[in-house]
């Protein structure tokens, strides 16, 4: 198996994802298939918990592992779908290992980081090698000044004395510019690289990230203070790029493929050309979308409970932005603090409302103002899974006139019991579930067919009996689709475009394949400015 290892040095949130995807398309830009996995050094065991004001949105893989953002930019970037194997944290490790030790299996010996952890790190590329990956790019979050990467260091470093397979180092760092002088400083990027040194990992390849190109002179003197890197493996990704152009740039102007090939031996794995190129075409024709002057100007609110970071609705901004590309739209999205928001003229001039997935009983004023504000001045509309339920309770209060209409999750107490847990232990719903559209629905006229798998990350559902019951005489509110009899989407009849959707339809929105809801949303928004 073939292994590209890319670590960052410095400071985190470098965009690591971002360059190993971007590596993972220059591979297919050759022919090549490749899988990927991400090394999380932080005790949690996944990111179910983790703040999304802290880490971003938690990514859902199709077989339901509550994952870093990170899966997101590899499963849009390279077409896949990623699973449980592909995100391993130093917590879901550990819980292997201690596993593992109150079973016996290690006959009594003392459990150390060393051998015992750094092999557990090991084990998990077995999955990679049985199922015929040919090349696997690895990810370690964090940088290599953290403690807490040390073990996974230590087995990258293993990895490579043992030979068995063809091993590829890449170092991200940033090439900081001081704007009182206009100088770059190359001490940081100096200090990282002795540190892994240290480790016995010396990088083949150096991408530096930095506002402008880099000159021959800061390649000179970088290359000089550590010779073991050759000047021409020093690459640039610089910040103003578009993310998506960064494989073009270093597939076509840092020639990053001419210089992983040899030391992988790539020639000796099978590739299919035709394929590369069609992926090379597919690629340029997205970015060409990206850069060509837009027919429209569309403005869309996100309304929810983190605008403190834009990260907690990634893949919904992107989805958006692709609908954008597609639509010949430029996209502005806003996303709103539901507590800042106390008034409808707050949302005047928008052409469309999402509300985007949350937990928690806070913060919902603003919410359900924005979804009646929507409804009652016909703005089209989507909610996602919170946001779903949410429209439903908004519709119950304020025009089946059930004042008490709640969730469970929001007041356990409720007289009206809107939304139920979906089984008795609370468990979460994750992962790909098929779901069925309901014959002459707006939700089966956007997909085009009447079944599909999309992935979920919900424990509250529809109360469909009491649903039923309320909507006797209400021939308004829509329930068009379904798993079983779980209620998966809902939608206003006599609305332009008013749709919620139990399902996170973001996580499967792709540059060259948007998902049909966001691009039905954008042409509604569109529609709207051309009426108005």
């Amino acid at each position: 198996m073939k292994i590209i290892f890319l670590t960052g040095g410095v400071y985190s949130s470098l965009g690591k994802g971002v360059i190993l995807s971007s590596i993972g398309k220059v591979l297919q830009f050759e022919g090549y298939e490749c899988n990927v996995l991400k090394f999380d050094p932080y005790l949690n065991y996944n990111s179910k918990f983790l703040s999304p004001l802290q880490h971003g949105e938690v990514f859902v893989t199709k077989d339901g592992e509550e994952t870093d953002l990170d899966l997101g930019h590899y499963e849009r970037f390279l077409g896949i779908e990623l699973d449980s194997n592909s995100c391993y944290t130093t917590g879901k490790i550990f819980h292997k290992l201690l596993e593992k030790e109150r079973k016996g299996a290690y006959d009594g010996k003392t459990v150390q980081i060393v051998p015992h952890l750094v092999n557990e790190i090991l084990l998990t590329l077995e999955h990679f090698r049985q199922s015929g990956t040919q090349i696997l790019l690895i990810e370690l979050g964090g940088t290599v000044f953290d403690l807490e990467q040390k073990p996974f260091i230590l087995a990258a470093s293993q990895l490579k004395q043992k030979k068995d397979d063809d091993l590829v180092f890449i170092h991200l760092a940033p090439l900081l510019h001081l704007s009182h002088n206009n100088e770059k400083k190359t001490k940081p990027i100096q200090h990282s690289l002795a540190l892994l040194a240290q480790l016995s990992i010396v990088p083949e390849i150096l991408i530096l990230k930095g506002g402008e190109e880099i000159s021959e002179a800061e390649l000179s003197k970088i290359s000089f203070n550590f010779p073991a890197i050759p000047k021409e493996h020093i690459l640039s990704a610089p910040y103003k790029l578009d993310i998506y152009e960064i494989p073009l740039q270093l597939y076509i102007s840092e020639k990053l493929f001419e210089k992983i090939s040899p030391i992988l031996k790539l020639d000796t794995i099978p590739r299919d050309i035709e394929s590369g190129k069609k992926y090379l075409k597919e690629w340029t024709d997205f970015n060409e979308q990206i850069k060509a002057i837009k027919k429209h100007q569309v403005k869309i609110a996100i309304v929810g409970k983190y605008s403190n970071s834009p990260e907690s609705y990634y893949s919904i901004i992107q989805s958006l932005k692709f609908a954008g590309y597609k639509l010949s739209a430029d996209v502005s999205i806003k996303i709103i603090q539901s507590t800042d928001l106390t008034s409808e003229k707050q949302l005047e001039g928008f052409h469309a409302i999402c509300v985007p997935p949350g937990f928690g009983s806070k913060s919902l004023k603003g919410i359900l103002l924005a979804i009646k504000y929507a409804r009652e001045k016909k703005i089209p509309f989507l909610g996602i899974c919170f946001g779903m339920q949410l429209a439903v309770i908004e519709y119950f209060r304020n025009v089946l006139d059930l004042i008490g209409a709640d969730s469970v999750e929001l007041n356990p107490n409720t007289t009206c019991p809107v939304f139920t847990a979906w089984n008795e232990k609370q468990e979460m719903r994750l992962g790909n579930r098929k779901v069925r559209f309901e014959v002459g629905s707006k939700i089966a006229q956007v997909y085009g067919i009447l079944e599909k798998e999309a992935r979920h990350r919900n424990k509250f559902v529809l109360n469909w009996s009491l649903a039923r019951e309320k909507l006797t005489e209400d021939k308004e509110l829509v329930f068009s689709a379904f798993e079983g009899e779980i209620v998966e989407a809902i939608e206003l009849k006599s609305h332009p475009f008013f749709v919620g959707v139990q399902y996170h339809p973001e996580f499967n929105s792709k540059p060259n394949d948007p998902e049909k809801l966001f691009l039905a949303l954008v042409a509604k928004a569109i529609d709207k400015i051309i009426v108005c």
